[in-house]
């Protein structure tokens, strides 16, 4: 039997004894460009991809990069991942140190043990806490490091009205004074069929004051599955391109204005990018947003690959 101890180093948790083998390998954008790093309003800043030997290594939907750039935390099915990112001289992504691995913990402080609980997909942080986002048992649960104890955000019926299980709270974002929007992958309405289909989407926001439904546009075979915020308070929205029993291959990028942002309202969304073929395996479901040191914005997605995963970042250079 492995006894498992966890040191806290700073604000990480480190898993003390078996390391998982983990093997790290930069890649480019275009496999058959390389030199190509403009698509859409993005400038490619580089990217890693990592393996491991590790069952809990793998397929994440949520994604959150610290402030710095440095610390990176992952989340999918019932397990986490943090890790170290480093940079090159130009100030490119160039390594992924896997830090640290576990299972999410239910409110009692133990793993859950009901597949249906434990489908996390989203991940935002609010300077102090994780916030993360469960399909199949829609939720939001809320944790101060990964080896604490969950703790529950109280949700309304009407915040998951029309939202099935299968499409549940795929995105969720911090916004400026600490307001929280929650997102589905889409909202079925009386007499829909139980597939996506192309409806407004329900999203629901918590201000410090008050709560309520705001609505995603419709967008035709686009599915929502990550939001991030924006310095100035606007929201990355990832979308992927979803049709019936074929692969998923492209992944859009929008911004939406955070005047926008308010309950009722029906938000819009302008493309900064869309990203398929020939990018390999441009199924990306989680982002993250910061500053660079020159002022930069540099956004940072993730695949949902569950053999490897792939880590870009990118510069909004227009818009």
């Amino acid at each position: 039997m492995l006894l498992i101890m966890w040191v806290v180093i700073g604000s990480l948790p480190v898993q003390a004894g078996e390391t998982p083998i983990v093997a790290v390998k930069p890649i480019s954008l275009f496999q058959d460009d390389p030199a190509r790093r403009e698509v859409g309003l993005l400038r490619f800043r580089g990217a890693v991809e990592v393996t491991s030997d590790d069952e809990l290594f793998g397929g994440y939907s949520g994604l959150w990069v610290s402030p710095d750039g440095r610390r990176l935390s992952a989340v999918q099915n019932g397990h986490w991942a943090e890790a170290q990112l480093s940079y090159d001289e130009d100030g490119d992504l160039a390594d992924f140190d896997l830090i640290a691995l576990g299972r999410l913990l239910d409110e009692a402080g133990q793993p859950f043990v009901d597949a249906a609980d434990q489908d996390a997909e989203a991940l935002d942080n609010d300077g102090q806490r994780f916030i993360v986002g469960f399909e199949t048992n829609n939720r939001l649960l809320v944790y101060r490091d990964f080896t604490s104890p969950a703790e529950r955000i109280a949700l309304p019926p009407e915040a998951l009205e029309g939202v099935p299980p299968v499409a549940g709270l795929s995105s969720v974002a911090v916004l400026p004074h600490k307001s929280i929007l929650s997102l589905a992958e889409y909202t079925s309405f009386p007499g829909d069929p139980p597939r996506y289909v192309s409806n407004p989407t329900r999203a629901w926001l918590m201000t410090p004051d008050r709560a309520g439904t705001v609505w995603l546009r419709a967008s035709n075979r686009w599915m929502p599955v990550a939001l991030a915020t924006f310095p100035d308070g606007d929201l990355l929205l990832l979308e992927l391109y979803y049709l019936e029993d074929a692969p998923i291959t492209r992944t859009r990028i929008s911004r939406i204005a955070a005047d926008q942002i308010a309950i009722g309202n029906t938000l819009q969304a302008s493309e900064i990018a869309e990203l398929g073929p020939p990018i390999d395996s441009a199924r990306f479901e989680g982002a993250s947003i910061r500053r660079g040191p020159a002022g930069e914005t540099l956004i940072y997605l993730i695949t949902d690959i569950a053999d490897k995963v792939r880590v870009y970042m990118f510069e909004l250079v227009a818009g």
